[in-house]
């Protein structure tokens, strides 16, 4: 790499040394002037030299300096004299190093070198603290955020580096030690990240609105619905499964739910019970896309027609609930009518029906549950008006719950 073009180079040669008389030293002169002497087969000035060995073969000012035995300064003044053009120190290093990359046995040497220290505790918390300072700096994070996302664009593009990376993701994940290890590093990363409210609320506005652009589209709604549907039916045909899950509802806890039907301001629509609002208040603070009430269409089994009148009936879920990995959820709250061979029913042929909907039964210790993890943050969050409790609710205090935040 030139400093200037091949077409250019005749003007900046010719120079003679005689013009730096009274302009530098007697003993640089004279040294100048030796070094002359020793090249006259070359039948090139000294100055010329110089010019040619930084120009064109990429020496820095600091490996000719050595060769003269002569100050830096005094061969940037020299430079200066016959307004030559100069490499500044760093674009100096950077074109000396790659040619001396261009030898193979130092590129041996110094990659052996580079992989030796690496490994050192002491290289991890030097690149640690080096690429922290680095990421400090906003011009500099935005520069590297610029470069990731073009060199991630057009790499990723390619379809045998993305087997390459496929793979050797795989083998690395089939290591048991090496998944336990990353999966402990993500788990602790996640947890001390989502301490902090503000990003906890910017990711769950993103998610909402991600999953909300997502589903807007019938081609996306179409295609998990498929996906979700297939997976669920193959696993649907196993009796085992089917009857394990069948046992697990059948042995909830049942509740008396606590009724209380009417519009909550904080929410925006109405609800049938403290639960339920409190549920929606859940959703919206974990930033989920749902849809309350659901109405879905079963058609009766034969062998339900003794119990349902026509071959199809209407069955309201409490939420259907969309997650940040477009995963799709039905959330029922359990009452006691469940219990009665009706309800049942009507469970099996949602199961059976609609198997790309993860059925969730909100039973009493599940409740409980939710509400330790998150009735205190429901009450912090400007948000809401609050966590519904048996005392304190829209029947007990309307004007509280029923005005809008």
């Amino acid at each position: 790499m030139m400093i200037v073009s091949e077409e250019e180079l005749s003007k900046y040669l010719g120079k003679r040394l005689d013009d730096l008389e009274g302009k530098v030293s007697f003993i640089i002169l004279r040294k100048l002037r030796q070094y002359q002497e020793g090249m006259a087969n070359l039948n090139l000035s000294v100055i010329d030299y110089l010019f040619i060995e930084h120009h064109k073969n990429n020496k820095s000012l600091n490996q000719l300096r050595k060769e003269l035995n002569i100050s830096i300064h005094t061969l940037s003044k020299i430079f200066d004299v016959y307004n030559l053009p100069m490499l500044d120190i760093k674009e100096s290093t950077k074109r000396a190093i790659s040619e001396l990359w261009k030898n193979p046995a130092y590129r041996v040497y110094k990659i052996k070198q580079i992989k030796e220290f690496r490994g050192t505790k002491e290289a991890r918390e030097k690149y640690s603290e080096f690429s922290k300072n680095l990421w400090l700096d906003p011009k500099m994070r935005e520069k590297m955020v610029i470069g990731l996302r073009k060199s991630m664009k057009i790499k990723g593009q390619e379809p045998e580096l993305r087997e390459k990376r496929s793979k050797k993701q795989l083998e690395l994940w089939s290591n048991p030690e090496y998944r336990e290890k990353q999966t402990k590093l993500i788990i602790d990363s996640m947890g001390k990240v989502w301490q902090n409210p503000e990003f906890r609320e910017k990711k769950s506005k993103q998610a909402k609105e991600w999953s909300s652009r997502l589903w807007q589209t019938e081609e996306y709604r179409s295609k998990m619905s498929e996906v979700g549907r297939r997976v669920l039916t193959n696993s649907w045909g196993d009796p085992n499964f089917r009857n394990k899950m069948l046992h697990k509802l059948l042995t909830q806890n049942y509740l008396s739910l606590h009724t209380v039907y009417g519009y909550r301001g904080d929410l925006g629509f109405p609800t049938w019970s403290t639960w339920e609002a409190n549920l929606a208040r859940i959703l919206i603070y974990c930033g989920r896309l749902f849809e309350s009430r659901k109405i879905l269409e079963l058609k009766v089994d034969e062998k339900y027609e003794n119990i349902f009148q026509g071959k199809k009936i209407d069955v309201i879920i409490d939420f259907l609930v969309v997650d940040n990995r477009e995963n799709i959820y039905l959330y029922e709250i359990l009452v006691k009518s469940f219990k009665k061979q009706e309800g049942m029913a009507k469970l099996e042929m949602i199961l059976e029906q609609y198997p790309n909907l993860d059925l969730r039964i909100i039973n009493q210790s599940y409740y409980e549950r939710l509400e330790r993890w998150f009735k205190d943050k429901i009450n912090s969050d400007s948000r809401f008006i609050g966590w519904e409790t048996y005392k304190d609710n829209l029947k007990t205090n309307p004007e509280k719950y029923s005005k809008s935040k």
